[in-house]
């Protein structure tokens, strides 16, 4: 796996963005690329990092944040066409 790539599970959408999880703190500010998969194929954007929260852990190796992603409109529209198929 590339330095920067990792796989992650999304805990939440809202109309502008994602939270996800996150083996690694990423500063506010940050651009990423994400790609998810679903049962309605492939879908990638892009997002800023908006916030990073730790997640509390039993052991140090363990260690989790919740990153809060923006995405723009165009990438929105995109993922929600994928994610309400999904809930269908």
């Amino acid at each position: 796996v590339p330095d920067g790539v990792f796989i992650t599970t999304t805990r939440d959408s809202s109309g502008s963005g994602l939270l996800v999880l996150s083996p690694h703190a990423l500063a506010a500010g940050t651009s990423v690329r994400v790609h998810l998969a679903s049962g309605q194929g492939p879908w990638t954007g892009t997002a800023i990092v908006t916030r990073c929260d730790k997640v509390p852990a039993a052991r140090p190796e363990f260690s989790t944040w919740q990153i809060g992603l923006r995405l723009d409109g165009a990438d929105v529209r995109g993922l929600h066409g994928k994610l309400s198929a999904e809930a269908a």
